[in-house]
């Protein structure tokens, strides 16, 4: 996470925070961090990044919504094969996100954002 706010999200790396268009973060696990999680992912919170959690099989759903920039933008699955239905929900939930749409940033009928994906190292996923 510390690597993400660090190197990722930043002007050469190609983030448009500075334009103001909205930075989000999509982190997929498959199980329990070995590291902490709660200092990180309030670094990227407090630097304006929206992080939304897919937890998958082993991970561990309290950390999940911890790390999640609030708890219902967590979403657990059983296996990764169970994404199809929840990717629906997850987009659903990263446009209507409140925080990530900002005044004079509407072109059109679109909204800019910064996504990053991000997979754990872990074989779980």
């Amino acid at each position: 996470l510390d690597y993400v706010k660090n190197y990722v999200f930043t002007s050469t790396s190609g983030s448009r925070l500075v334009e103001g268009i909205p930075q989000i973060l999509i982190l997929l696990s498959g199980g329990k961090s070995e590291d902490d999680v709660l200092v990180p992912s309030q670094r990227l919170k407090a630097a304006g990044i929206v992080i939304f959690t897919v937890g998958v099989k082993d991970a561990d759903e309290a950390e999940m919504q911890s790390i999640a920039h609030s708890p219902n933008q967590a979403f657990m699955l059983r296996e990764f094969s169970d994404l199809s239905p929840v990717k629906q929900q997850l987009l659903s939930a990263v446009i209507s996100h409140k925080d990530t749409v900002r005044p004079g940033l509407v072109q059109g009928s679109s909204v800019k954002r910064d996504i990053v994906f991000l997979l754990d190292g872990s074989d779980d996923v």
